[in-house]
């Protein structure tokens, strides 16, 4: 099994099948959509989503101020991406939102903008 969109050293094979069960996939989204009420959530063209993660420090004696993965100049982002037409932009924090609340976000979400990993 490898994601959509995945590459890695590690799976060279092209004869590889990149998602063999999309049904299961599929149906384990669909059983999460019913169970939060949220079906009929559309993307809503022009909605672009910028996540703001909270650092994180994974350890007492870490250094906040050393830490890695975390996006800087966000707010000149959106306010950059605002100026085009049909395009309406949200920063947010994710953690700060309900499981449901954040499943219906993305739902509505045409553009998603955050660090991996």
């Amino acid at each position: 099994f490898i994601p959509a969109g995945y590459k890695s050293p590690l799976f060279t094979d092209p004869q590889r099948e990149r998602c063999p069960r999309k049904d299961m996939a599929s149906a384990f989204s669909e059983f999460v959509l019913k169970q939060h009420g949220l079906q009929s959530v559309e993307p809503i063209r022009g909605q672009v989503v910028i996540v703001d993660r909270q650092p994180y420090v994974s350890h007492p004696r870490s250094d906040p101020n050393s830490i890695q993965r975390q996006s800087y100049n966000l707010d000149k982002l959106k306010e950059k991406l605002a100026q085009l037409p049909g395009v309406n932009v949200q920063l947010v924090r994710l953690e700060t939102m309900s499981f449901r609340e954040q499943v219906k976000l993305i739902r509505q979400t045409h553009v998603l903008i955050g660090n991996h990993g």
